[in-house]
Formats: C-alpha cells, sequence, structure tokens
C-alpha cells in the first residue's frame, strides 16, 4: 500500500514534520552526555551502512568512466586502424611525386616570390 499525499500539505505530512521539528528541538536541549552515546549508536547501526553504500557507489561510477573511456580509446584506434590503408592509397594519390616541400623549409617570401 503506498502513502500518497491527497493534496499539498496533507496532514500525514504535516504531523511528520512537526514530529521532526520536536525531535530536532529535544536533541539540542539532551546534555552532551546522552547526546554522544546516542548520536555513536545511530551512526554505527543506522548510517554506516548508507555510507558504505555511498563510497561503494562512488566507486563504481569512478570504475564506469574508466572503463568507457578505454573504450572509447580502442574504439578510435580501431576505427584508425581500419581506415588507415585507405587514407594512405588517398594521400599518394593526392600528393605530386616529385614537388613535395615541408612547410617548415619555406619561408613566406619564398613562397610568395616563387608565385
Amino acid at each position: 500500500m503506498t502513502i500518497e499525499a491527497e493534496r499539498y500539505g496533507s496532514r500525514a505530512d504535516t504531523f511528520v514534520f512537526l514530529g521532526c521539528l520536536v525531535l530536532s528541538i529535544i536533541a539540542m536541549t539532551v546534555p552532551d552526555s546522552i547526546r554522544r552515546p546516542f548520536s555513536q549508536a545511530l551512526r554505527q547501526t543506522i548510517l554506516a551502512p548508507l555510507l558504505a553504500l555511498q563510497e561503494e557507489t562512488a566507486t563504481l561510477k569512478t570504475s564506469r568512466a574508466h572503463v568507457d573511456e578505454i573504450t572509447a580509446q580502442r574504439d578510435s584506434a580501431m576505427l584508425a586502424a581500419t581506415f588507415l590503408p585507405e587514407l594512405r592509397a588517398v594521400a599518394q594519390q593526392i600528393k605530386p611525386p616529385g614537388d613535395y616541400v615541408s612547410f617548415d623549409s619555406v619561408t613566406v617570401g619564398e613562397v610568395v616570390a616563387s608565385a
């Protein structure tokens, strides 16, 4: 059976809110000698499994991101390796056989003078 609010701010919501408010006021007024053992017990019983679950989730998220990164790198390498022979063949067709000069060896003045 699900609990659903019939309207915004139903009675159940109001009672839960008031209960939390009363408990928080009581927790602030309790002496420290009583509050510390109670809070320690809550941390060990209720919060410890939740914190462990949060840590495990963060670790899994990091691992998943690492796996996705490695997969992307492998896919890129495989794609490059697949098309490498075709790219080299096209480059050989485009490049003139004897007129190739590297960009590093040509200055701007030489290019303008030769044109």
